[in-house]
């Protein structure tokens, strides 16, 4: 006879309370509190159910994907030689070819990079052809792995060529890149100096909760346990390319479509593997030293920041609204530990938009806020607003098309957050 989930999760509930309590004891009995234990049944039991598919993802995803979903791998020769410096670039465009995806490749080739484009989507024969002159090579595949999946292929087309690399860099394009105005990102990574450079890192500090965000202490590095460097822009140096271990890494790395599992061993499986071998590290959103930077700021400044700040964890809602509803609203101390706290818990990379373009000149935004909701849609389009007028207007097209085509929100009036 089969049963349902849910009378499955009642029994182990019933199993559980009566395993652990004495029958005479009824107030502990009560303190149990059955939902939260049927809360951890039905987790369990979601394990259990997820473990196929899991124990698939880690010992056979990749064997079936090299024998049969690599045989949809298309690889066309691009117009440009590859030289000592390379760039394996991402691109979705289920709307066509941007003008973004064309400002991102120019920048590479004036720096004297050799793109490889790898799509995640089948491409037309005149977005193909576009990008075949501005490539080395342009590699059509099936969307297996989001990013990482398509850094692999990358990684492995190189193969032995990695060898003849003083430097490599893996981006994609989830964000605008590069925004006009801005510092470029490769003079940053060559000034940084380290073998592995990205444009941002996640979750390098112990986090609080949003009503408790006075408590919000800054003492950010790789030791936390969820670090990790995120994945949009990559940059390694030759010693790290020429590492036996960097190509082993990429071969073994296991494909999934979780985005959890990408997440846990994408960006945080390689910045652990960096860490493990030694290598020299670093990111040139230099969150390490937000603190400073902030107490640096005019609390006018402050508070233009805290306005701008874009929020993914509606828990911090109530909490922006109180200390941005006027500029005397919270003090500039409180500014800080909101500013921080925000950046802890939801990721400098997003949460910092405001702060990174116009306070660092950094080079990037992101573009998924577009489409989070409302609030955080508008305050990205703001932001755009503020670039420099000549050269950003394919920007504020493309995420008017973005906020168009995948959201429901109303025709936004563009106004600086920061008047």
């Amino acid at each position: 006879m089969m049963h349902s989930p849910k009378w499955l999760c009642d029994r182990v509930v019933a199993q559980t309370l009566q395993d652990k309590v004495p029958p005479i004891m009824s107030e502990t009995r009560k303190s149990l509190k059955p939902n939260k234990l049927k809360r951890e049944a039905l987790r369990l039991l979601g394990q259990i159910v997820r473990l196929p598919s899991y124990l698939w993802s880690v010992s056979l995803s990749n064997t079936f994907y090299d024998l049969v979903h690599a045989r949809q791998v298309k690889t066309h020769v691009g117009d440009l030689d590859l030289n000592d410096r390379a760039v394996v670039f991402v691109v979705y465009a289920d709307k066509g070819l941007q003008t973004s995806h064309i400002k991102c490749l120019e920048y590479f080739h004036e720096n004297e990079y050799s793109p490889i484009v790898v799509s995640n989507l089948p491409l037309s024969h005149t977005d193909r052809e576009k990008l075949k002159a501005l490539s080395w090579q342009v590699i059509e595949r099936p969307n297996i792995g989001y990013d990482f999946g398509a850094y692999r292929e990358g990684i492995l087309t190189l193969g032995d060529k990695l060898k003849q690399l003083n430097n490599l860099v893996l981006i994609n394009d989830s964000a605008w890149f590069p925004l006009p105005g801005s510092r470029s990102w490769l003079e940053d990574v060559k000034e940084l100096n380290v073998d592995f450079t990205a444009a941002a890192s996640h979750y390098g500090v112990a986090k609080v909760q949003p009503e408790e965000f006075r408590q919000q202490e800054w003492s950010y590095g790789a030791s936390h346990t969820n670090f990790h460097y995120t994945s949009f822009a990559l940059s390694f140096s030759a010693r790290i390319v020429a590492d036996p271990k960097f190509r082993t890494f990429w071969h073994r790395y296991k494909l999934t479509n979780r985005k959890n599992r990408v997440v846990r061993r994408g960006e945080i499986g390689l910045s652990k593997w960096v860490l493990r071998n030694g290598y020299s590290h670093g990111e040139t959103l230099d969150l390490p030293f937000l603190d400073q930077r902030l107490k640096e700021l005019r609390r006018e400044r402050l508070y233009e920041v805290a306005n701008g700040v874009i929020i993914s964890w509606p828990e911090f809602n109530d909490l922006f609204v109180r200390l941005t509803e006027k500029p005397e609203s919270a003090s500039k101390d409180e500014l800080e530990k909101f500013i921080l706290c925000a950046a802890a818990t939801q990721g400098g990379s997003y949460t910092l938009a405001e702060y990174s373009i116009f306070e660092r000149s950094y080079p990037f935004l992101k573009k998924s806020p577009i489409s989070w909701d409302e609030a955080s849609s508008d305050r990205t389009l703001s932001i755009i607003e503020r670039l420099p007028k000549t050269g950003a207007e394919y920007i504020m097209k493309e995420a008017l098309a973005l906020r168009f085509d995948k959201t429901d929100f109303p025709d936004v009036t563009l106004e600086d957050p920061a008047k």
